[in-house]
């Protein structure tokens, strides 16, 4: 607790990684946090987090499924790139309409 941002690469290519939970006083995890964590499967992000910035878990190709909390406000270009066992993520109300809006307006990439 108190924690505020997670840095750029803080985690990066920590492959023994498996379970996260980001504090609710974390507002930012930066670009590259969890890049390369290979094992990772669960993430927990809680309200309070206002940003999950580019390439921040590009390459975690064991996570399955993450929750993006209301206080949300932005998630970074291939912010989950090549997470290729990622089935489900789950949006609050507010950021599903955004997504909806933007793939309409082709911002959102869902490759």
């Amino acid at each position: 607790e108190g924690l505020e941002h997670i840095g750029m690469g803080a985690f990066e290519e920590c492959t023994s990684l498996v379970n996260v939970i980001i504090p609710s006083t974390v507002n930012t995890i930066g670009r590259w946090t969890f890049y390369g964590c290979t094992k990772l499967i669960h993430v927990e992000l809680v309200d309070g987090l206002e940003k999950i910035d580019e390439n921040a878990f590009e390459g975690c190709t064991s996570l399955e499924n993450v929750i993006i909390p209301s206080t949300v406000k932005y998630i970074g270009v291939n912010a989950f790139e090549n997470c290729t066992s990622l089935f489900a993520v789950v949006f609050c109300a507010e950021i599903e309409e955004f997504v909806s809006l933007a793939s309409l307006q082709g911002w959102w990439n869902q490759g």
